[in-house]
């Protein structure tokens, strides 16, 4: 059967991203899988090491500027994928095609299935915007992608969601999804554990993944170390420079040279992540998580880990940081983070995705 795949192939970078290379990859063991993207900076067809033929077109030049509005911007990749894509499907005449971000209107004439994956609810409606001049400059095209995205939706033959924070986010707009947790391999996190590590990590140091409060706590614990992963603008960096107990460092492919280093995981995201993968990559370690409450990390974090309420208490954070400090509570914790981890294993995962794919889509052979 023949499966292309519409979203960011390459590189793979994001929890969504390496959560679709995973299933692509298995996938591709029994079925001839395509995958396509608009990218900024290059545009090449190679043939992937794991089987998957990859295609990728560049961007026009003013799509790539951001002075435009977030939305506009977005709407017009949007449309010129969905173009390019359409060629693609005319060539290649898939029997699946499985659409991530970015949205992509796909004509019916195909008779193709069509698949959609949402990772983000905000991608699709509604964005966060911090600052009240953003959200007047980006409310007109919002307004229009969002109408076009619950089209896009509506038109698809399954919709899946990547929680059920997220499938209850698109039940309010009047889109039913199956929940299908994201696909992770534990090969590519899992460490042999013959002690706690030394480090506090955090990554995606972002104002909305709560780099600001990670800060906050470590000037509350100088006794603590901290590691800091992830992209950062000049002045952040300049920041966290001031502070003796943090080191930062780029974002890597081997997550284990990092997760090695690690005895906790923080994530005080101020949005409502759609899932949190973090924990989970963490917890097979038996490393626990403290996080914030807030979307879909209560599934992620589980009884592997601790919920913060108010993620603006400080003293909670640096109180439940050094609760972990005993030796038996962190072994509990850490026996737990293991067992919270393991129910999102990819054989399980992709096991459930396959009955329901088979069971909802009449596909000409099975997954």
């Amino acid at each position: 059967m023949r499966i292309l795949f519409s979203g960011y192939p390459s590189p793979f970078l994001g929890g969504g991203a390496l959560s679709a290379l995973t299933l692509l990859k298995r996938l591709a063991q029994k079925h001839e899988v395509i995958a396509f993207g608009v990218i900024a900076d290059t545009s090449r067809k190679e043939e992937l090491s794991c089987g998957i033929k990859l295609y990728e077109q560049k961007l026009p030049y003013l799509l790539r500027r951001r002075f435009l509005p977030y939305h506009l911007r977005i709407l017009l990749m949007e449309i010129i994928a969905g173009n390019m894509l359409s060629k693609l499907i005319e060539k290649i005449q898939p029997e699946l095609i499985i659409v991530q971000e970015p949205a992509v209107e796909i004509p019916r004439k195909w008779k193709a299935k069509i698949l959609v994956f949402v990772r983000c609810y905000d991608y699709w409606f509604n964005p966060f915007f911090p600052s009240w001049w953003k959200r007047i400059y980006n409310e007109p095209f919002n307004r229009f992608r969002s109408r076009r995205n619950l089209a896009i939706l509506q038109e698809a033959d399954l919709v899946l969601a990547n929680s059920k924070f997220t499938a209850k986010k698109l039940y309010k707009v009047g889109i039913e999804a199956e929940v299908v947790y994201p696909f992770i391999d534990f090969s590519s996190y899992k460490v042999p554990r013959s002690g706690r590590g030394d480090f506090i990590l955090f990554i995606g140091p972002t104002y909305l993944k709560g780099v600001d409060i990670v800060l906050q706590i470590a000037k509350k614990l100088p006794g603590q170390r901290f590691l800091i992963v992830g992209s950062v603008t000049r002045s952040l960096k300049e920041e966290i420079r001031r502070y003796k107990n943090v080191e930062l460092r780029c974002f890597c492919e081997d997550m284990k040279e990092v997760y090695a280093k690690v005895k906790i995981v923080l994530v005080p995201s101020i949005w409502e992540e759609p899932f949190g993968r973090i924990p989970i990559e963490a917890g097979i370690s038996g490393i626990p998580t403290i996080g914030s409450s807030r979307g879909g990390l209560p599934e992620s974090v589980g009884n592997g880990g601790i919920l913060i309420n108010d993620i603006w208490d400080i003293g909670k954070w640096v109180r439940t940081i050094e609760k972990l400090d005993d030796p038996v509570v962190y072994g509990e914790f850490s026996e737990k983070a293991i067992e919270n981890a393991k129910r999102f294993g990819f054989e399980r995962t992709f096991q459930e995705f396959k009955e329901l794919i088979d069971t909802s889509l009449n596909l000409p052979e099975p997954l």
